[in-house]
């Protein structure tokens, strides 16, 4: 399908069904989109334009975030994973690992962030999470690691204002967005928006124009917030129930799914869970 003519408001950018797609990021040096499937430790990337092919790659590790650093080559990935941090070349289908660390075997990585000095912000979670029993670290440029937030359940979203000063992020497990001062992050953090009484979660975002884009896992749903009052100014409906998350190309957003945990009759109703949707900004509805 040739991306770049589609008019349907809402279409399959890509047809693999992942069991948990998540972590998709915009490369801008290849026009192409990236994203994962955590469980089943593959990468995808594919030309946003075009009826290019998608390209899969097995992973010997399970990665659960893709960062671009634009002072790499556009085609070095950094993957954020359960035993360290790769540079992941999509031109060779070679990793190398650039940072280690240690998690216990009930952890892994989760989403992750580069903040505006080029460190790496990610989030350690349990595989079955029981509680607030995760945290958020940050390593930087020399690959020295610290932990800023310790007792975070399912940290999510790492994005940052213009002047690197808030960070937004999210903590799945209690279904709640939080805005801090980045220089005081484990003191400063505020609610930006509580689901606790929704059935939705938030899950991974996008922050673009001024806007924080949030998946919200379990609500069939994408929003657009505002990043003062984490107020919703507009939405688009999904149809499958468990986006993950979404990145912002100009006036497109790309939106990965999951089918984990889904029974049979919950994938009747959500037939296409997993698959990877591509929509216009213009298309999300005002709330």
């Amino acid at each position: 399908m040739a991306i770049a003519h589609i008019k349907m408001a809402l279409s399959i950018f890509d047809n693999t069904c992942c069991d948990l797609g998540e972590g998709v990021v915009w490369i801008p040096g290849r026009q192409s989109i990236a994203w994962l499937d955590i469980l089943s430790r593959k990468l995808y990337v594919k030309p946003i334009h075009g009826s290019a092919r998608t390209v899969s790659y097995d992973l010997e590790y399970t990665a659960s975030a893709i960062l671009v650093n634009k002072t790499l080559s556009p085609a070095t990935l950094l993957l954020v994973s359960d035993v360290g941090v790769f540079e992941f070349n999509i031109d060779t289908g070679t990793s190398r690992l650039k940072f280690s660390y240690s998690l216990p075997a009930t952890h892994r990585t989760n989403d992750a962030g580069l903040d505006p000095h080029g460190y790496i912000v990610f989030g350690v979670m349990e595989w079955e999470p029981s509680g607030l029993n995760g945290w958020i670290s940050r390593i930087d440029l020399d690959g020295n690691l610290e932990i800023l937030i310790d007792s975070v359940g399912i940290p999510n979203t790492f994005a940052w204002s213009d002047d690197g000063k808030v960070i937004y992020f999210a903590d799945s497990f209690v279904k709640t967005m939080f805005q801090a001062s980045y220089f005081d992050i484990g003191n400063t953090r505020r609610d930006l928006f509580v689901l606790s009484d929704s059935d939705a979660t938030p899950d991974g975002s996008d922050l673009a124009g001024g806007y924080l884009y949030n998946a919200e896992w379990g609500g069939w749903r994408v929003t657009k917030r505002s990043l003062s009052s984490g107020q919703v100014l507009e939405r688009i409906q999904l149809p499958i129930s468990q986006p993950t998350s979404c990145v912002v190309v100009g006036a497109q957003i790309v939106i990965t799914t999951a089918k984990t945990d889904l029974n049979k009759e919950a994938l009747m109703k959500s037939p296409h869970s997993g698959k990877t949707f591509i929509a216009s900004l213009n298309d999300f509805a005002v709330v």
